[in-house]
């Protein structure tokens, strides 16, 4: 039997690949872990003829498990039905998309090889929850007539697509503006800025809420606390001096 194994670090988890020679086809699409003894005890089999070895060996099979377990499996978009461990057989030879679902954690492998008459194993660990590791506001305070404040926000999903960071900004509960951060390329940092208005008022600050939703559009998006933003009255700013 032969085999190769490669293990790749990504974002903080391990993820295991490897594939063995000589699993066919067994008869069903899918088989649960009771049946991957049976499975293996059938294509061990001294009867089995050449003939049906090659037709088995025409397709793969894909081995996925994850730490935790009980991960939904996702082929191509397609929910198997299965969760995690699983054995899927006699899959077309490809280059498949993995995704697996567990709660809010999502991990996305695009690209799983199914290689005729072998076994792909796929071992995914841990399946890990977005998370955002800082949010920095240029500026939590200005005066009557407003400025430029600017977002900074490392948001991290690991094995994902980068995910998407949106700002909203609320002012006694009505929502000012939306915007959605840029990424910077080759990287998990997001940044974004906003031209907060003059206040009109003499005597009363002018605070506005920032709530982020970072969103890998797989899962509900997760809702990060910003604070406030406060632009000062104008009694707090002096007059302008008198002109020449």
């Amino acid at each position: 039997m032969n085999h190769f194994m490669r293990s790749v670090a990504v974002a903080g988890f391990t993820v295991v690949l490897w594939a063995v020679s000589g699993c066919g086809g067994g008869k069903g699409l899918v088989a649960s872990n009771s049946d991957r003894a049976q499975s293996a005890a059938t294509l061990d089999a001294p009867a089995m003829s050449d003939a049906k070895l090659a037709r088995g060996r025409r397709k793969g099979t894909l081995d996925i498990s994850s730490n935790p377990a009980g991960a939904r499996i996702f082929l191509d978009g397609r929910d198997t039905g299965l969760v995690t461990p699983a054995l899927i057989k006699k899959v077309e030879p490809g280059t498949y998309t993995v995704r697996l679902v567990l709660g809010d954690a999502v991990y996305i492998n695009e690209a799983v090889s199914v290689i005729p008459g072998r076994r792909t194993r796929l071992f995914v660990s841990p399946l890990q929850q977005p998370t955002v590791h800082y949010i920095t506001v240029s500026s939590r305070t200005l005066n009557a007539s407003g400025g430029v404040v600017v977002f900074e926000v490392s948001a991290v999903q690991a094995g994902v697509p980068a995910p998407v960071v949106q700002l909203t900004i609320t002012r006694a509960n009505t929502t000012v503006a939306t915007l959605v951060l840029d990424r910077q390329p080759n990287t998990h940092i997001y940044v974004g800025s906003f031209p907060f208005p003059a206040n009109p008022s003499t005597t009363t600050p002018a605070i506005y809420s920032l709530s982020f939703s970072i969103s890998n559009g797989l899962t509900q998006p997760s809702i990060v606390n910003g604070g406030n933003v406060t632009v000062q009255p104008d009694a707090d700013v002096p007059p302008p001096l008198p002109p020449l």
